[in-house]
């Protein structure tokens, strides 16, 4: 949807391939100035009428990975197509770890002027959830992601594929500790990272069979 410079238009059958050695002329959205006005012509905006129409339909969802909804003709349609659509809704797993130049890390979404925050927030109407990876909007309010319970081992879902708990806290704010660290329950969620989600969204299909003996 977004382009790229590896997909290009074949004339000859009117599809859109992937193709490491394309002609200049056949790339689809090419990263310059003129990037906005190549979207309004075929076939990228005939993608996106597409998109619209499917958001406008009842209960529609649309799961976004890697799109930092920095352009801003798509984010228009996106929030028009929401406010249309009854009970549409976009859930963004939003990769915001950003490193400073001192080597800090820090997160988009923490910020109160974060456009993609303020999307979630103000201009959709509690119908856009981002996930970011220490902070989430859900429903238009914004928090910090934080385990309600403690995991058990005996649990059928393993936490760790989708979730990094913060080590617990020292009960005592000087010293190491000595077993009575405080369980927070904060921590990173994992999902936002495209690597993160295929591997969780592989293991959820894997079927395993009954075993069979000879």
């Amino acid at each position: 949807m977004h382009g790229s410079l590896g997909w290009t238009y074949r004339d000859t059958d009117k599809a859109v391939i992937r193709q490491q050695f394309a002609p200049e002329d056949s790339i689809l959205i090419y990263p310059s100035h003129l990037k906005y006005n190549t979207s309004k012509k075929q076939p990228y905006v005939g993608l996106i009428d597409r998109l619209c129409a499917f958001l406008q339909q009842d209960d529609a969802v649309l799961f976004t990975c890697g799109y930092s909804f920095g352009a801003d003709h798509i984010n228009e349609r996106l929030v028009t197509s929401l406010r249309r659509g009854a009970n549409s809704h976009v859930i963004a797993m939003y990769y915001d770890e950003i490193w400073t130049e001192d080597k800090k890390s820090v997160f988009g979404l923490e910020e109160e002027t974060n456009s993609v925050r303020g999307l979630a927030t103000h201009e959709t109407g509690g119908k856009m959830s981002v996930y970011g990876l220490r902070h989430a909007v859900i429903g238009g309010k914004f928090g910090e992601w934080r385990l309600r319970d403690e995991p058990k081992t005996t649990e059928s879902i393993r936490v760790s594929q989708y979730f990094d708990e913060d080590a617990a806290v020292p009960t005592k704010q000087t010293g190491e500790g000595k077993g009575d660290e405080r369980w927070e329950g904060t921590g990173r969620f994992l999902l936002p990272d495209f690597r993160k989600l295929t591997d969780f969204l592989n293991d959820l299909s894997a079927s395993v069979g009954p075993a069979s003996t000879l």
